[in-house]
Protein backbone atom coordinates (compact mmCIF):
# COMPACT_ATOMS: atom_id res chain seq x y z
CA UNK A 1 0.00 0.00 0.00
CA UNK A 2 1.01 3.50 -0.78
CA UNK A 3 1.53 5.63 2.29
CA UNK A 4 1.21 8.86 0.19
CA UNK A 5 -2.69 7.50 0.22
CA UNK A 6 -3.28 8.27 3.76
CA UNK A 7 -1.85 11.97 3.35
CA UNK A 8 -4.55 15.21 3.12
CA UNK A 9 -4.08 16.53 -0.61
CA UNK A 10 -2.83 19.21 0.80
CA UNK A 11 -0.19 18.37 3.27
CA UNK A 12 2.40 19.28 1.04
CA UNK A 13 1.66 22.83 0.32
CA UNK A 14 1.11 22.99 4.68
CA UNK A 15 4.54 21.60 5.19
CA UNK A 16 6.26 23.76 2.72
CA UNK A 17 4.51 26.99 4.43
CA UNK A 18 5.43 25.58 7.73
CA UNK A 19 9.27 25.03 6.80
CA UNK A 20 9.14 29.14 5.56
CA UNK A 21 7.38 30.15 9.01
CA UNK A 22 9.64 28.45 11.38
CA UNK A 23 12.77 29.16 8.95
CA UNK A 24 13.37 25.93 7.84
CA UNK A 25 14.57 25.07 11.30
CA UNK A 26 13.47 22.66 13.96
CA UNK A 27 10.48 23.27 16.05
CA UNK A 28 12.36 21.27 18.55
CA UNK A 29 16.12 20.92 18.73
CA UNK A 30 16.65 24.19 16.39
CA UNK A 31 18.72 22.47 13.83
CA UNK A 32 18.49 23.24 10.33
CA UNK A 33 17.28 22.08 7.12
CA UNK A 34 19.84 20.12 5.21
CA UNK A 35 22.29 21.11 7.90
CA UNK A 36 25.29 18.17 8.39
CA UNK A 37 25.03 16.12 11.63
CA UNK A 38 26.61 13.42 13.31
CA UNK A 39 25.21 10.01 14.49
CA UNK A 40 26.15 8.39 17.53
CA UNK A 41 29.10 6.21 15.42
CA UNK A 42 30.29 9.85 14.28
CA UNK A 43 29.66 9.79 10.52
CA UNK A 44 27.70 12.71 9.28
CA UNK A 45 24.44 12.48 7.39
CA UNK A 46 22.44 15.63 5.96
CA UNK A 47 19.09 16.63 8.13
CA UNK A 48 15.60 16.90 6.42
CA UNK A 49 13.17 17.96 8.42
CA UNK A 50 9.74 16.54 8.35
CA UNK A 51 6.04 17.64 9.51
CA UNK A 52 5.08 15.42 12.54
CA UNK A 53 1.68 15.16 13.13
CA UNK A 54 1.22 15.35 16.91
CA UNK A 55 -1.82 13.21 16.71
CA UNK A 56 -1.22 10.70 14.58
CA UNK A 57 -3.65 11.48 11.79
CA UNK A 58 -2.57 12.18 8.54
CA UNK A 59 -5.65 11.75 6.44
CA UNK A 60 -7.28 15.39 8.44
CA UNK A 61 -6.32 18.21 6.21
CA UNK A 62 -6.78 20.58 9.59
CA UNK A 63 -4.41 18.60 11.63
CA UNK A 64 -2.27 19.93 13.80
CA UNK A 65 1.80 18.97 13.30
CA UNK A 66 5.13 20.18 13.80
CA UNK A 67 8.02 20.37 12.15
CA UNK A 68 10.79 18.68 13.49
CA UNK A 69 13.99 16.75 12.32
CA UNK A 70 13.87 13.28 12.24
CA UNK A 71 15.54 12.72 15.88
CA UNK A 72 12.48 14.78 17.54
CA UNK A 73 10.55 12.74 14.84
CA UNK A 74 11.49 9.46 16.42
CA UNK A 75 11.58 10.90 19.77
CA UNK A 76 7.78 12.07 19.99
CA UNK A 77 6.38 9.02 18.25
CA UNK A 78 8.17 6.35 20.43
CA UNK A 79 5.14 6.01 22.62
CA UNK A 80 2.88 6.07 20.02
CA UNK A 81 4.90 3.05 18.05
CA UNK A 82 4.87 0.92 21.46
CA UNK A 83 1.02 1.36 21.91
CA UNK A 84 0.25 0.73 18.41
CA UNK A 85 2.63 -2.56 19.03
CA UNK A 86 1.48 -3.89 22.31
CA UNK A 87 -2.29 -3.26 21.08
CA UNK A 88 -1.00 -5.39 17.49
CA UNK A 89 0.44 -8.09 19.83
CA UNK A 90 -3.13 -8.39 21.75
CA UNK A 91 -5.07 -8.78 19.05
CA UNK A 92 -3.28 -11.84 17.55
Amino acid sequence: MNSQRLYARNWRVRVKARLLLVGHRCEQCGIVHRSIAHNQRGEPYMVYLQGCHLAHDPWNPDAEFRIWCPACHNRYDAAHRTQTRHTALRLR
